[in-house]
């Protein structure tokens, strides 16, 4: 019996060891990566605070119905309610498991630039090839050049 109680406490030693060693690298990956989507979001915010709410578009980033329905059927289920529109942080995941989900190098063909993707969520999964489109990732792009300038 001590015999196995030494060999759990040996392997939860190492999975200690190992992930402290981890953690820092995860943190720096996942914070290299936030930063670039966070500034392509508040870029495409800075873009549709322009436009305020409408009857079918609600929040800073002008969300509909039919986007939080698509959202909740990626998921496999009902976790965003139609108010959660008005939450920034609710807003910016549903879009982040929008944009994980269609701008795929498999569903592309190639991998998604910010432009495909802005496009996107403007026109839906296949906005990114939509014309009417072009007009609003020329503005998202400019709100992008001003956020990096600063």
């Amino acid at each position: 019996m001590a015999d196995k109680i030494k060999s759990i406490l040996r392997i939860v030693v190492i999975i200690i060891i190992i992930s402290s060693c981890c953690v820092p690298l995860i943190q720096s990956l996942c914070a290299n990566i936030w930063g670039r989507n966070n500034r392509f979001l508040d870029a495409i915010e800075m873009v549709e605070s322009e436009r305020g709410d409408t009857s079918y578009s609600l929040g800073l980033y002008q969300i509909t119905g039919i986007f939080v329905r698509d959202v909740n059927r990626i998921l496999g289920y009902d976790k965003y309610k139609y108010i959660d529109r008005l939450d920034r942080q609710k807003s910016q995941a549903m879009i982040l498991i929008f944009l994980e989900h269609y701008a795929t190098p498999e569903r592309l063909g190639r991998p998604a630039t910010l432009e495909d993707k802005a496009r996107m969520i403007k026109g839906g999964p296949n906005g990114y090839k939509d014309y009417s489109t072009l007009a609003y990732w020329s503005k998202v792009d400019e709100e992008l050049t001003n956020i990096i300038e600063r």
